[in-house]
């Protein structure tokens, strides 16, 4: 996978977000855009850390102006995958809206859970998707995919197993906590809408 990243120089940057200063560096570069990869499957962490950069990147307008895309490779059962993020203008203000929440949650735990939450806008969105083409079709409902990822399984620990989510979410799950949804969607619905060309 090495092999397919883009050579040069990484991209230091540092930006005002309103109240907040994001300093970081960008590797990877291209013309183009961005080429991250993970040597195994990409997971929702993976997601989420590539849409940041990628957020960054289209904010700064390193390349073409145009705008640029990020390119997320990572092993699958023996092969490559690959994820891709395509180009977009509002950058800025989606990074202000997760610095926002950065803060917020250093100051109280946010019921925002990395696999619940994106199970729950994912499912969401391909249910908004489905029912435009065929309004009468049958879809999953969105909370009780993201209770599965909460809940676990025989073959997976769920999320409500981590000892930081026992202590801050005890006798709790995203179905009671009332902010789960929105901040859900606040977080994953952008990601979600650019991954899936919504």
């Amino acid at each position: 996978i090495k092999d397919l990243l883009p050579g040069g120089e990484p991209v230091k940057f540092e930006e005002r977000f309103g109240e907040f200063t994001l300093r970081g560096q960008l590797d990877g570069i291209s013309g183009n855009g961005q080429t991250l990869y993970r040597c195994s499957r990409i997971n929702n962490r993976d997601l989420i850390k590539g849409w940041i950069r990628h957020l960054a990147l289209n904010h700064l307008r390193v390349g073409e102006e145009q705008g640029q895309e990020t390119e997320l490779f990572g092993m699958d059962r023996g092969k490559v995958s690959k994820k891709a993020f395509s180009p977009l203008e509002d950058a800025g203000e989606l990074l202000h809206r997760f610095l926002k929440l950065y803060w917020q949650g250093l100051s109280e735990p946010l019921p925002l859970f990395v696999n619940s939450s994106a199970t729950f806008v994912e499912r969401t969105l391909k249910n908004q998707k489905t029912i435009r083409k065929d309004p009468n079709a049958t879809c999953q409902d969105p909370l009780e995919q993201a209770l599965v990822e909460w809940e676990g399984s025989q073959f997976k620990a769920g999320e409500r197993q981590d000892p930081s989510m026992a202590l801050c979410f005890r006798n709790q799950t995203p179905e009671t906590l009332p902010r789960f949804e929105s901040l859900a969607l606040k977080v994953w619905a952008g990601l979600y809408s650019n991954l899936l060309n919504l």
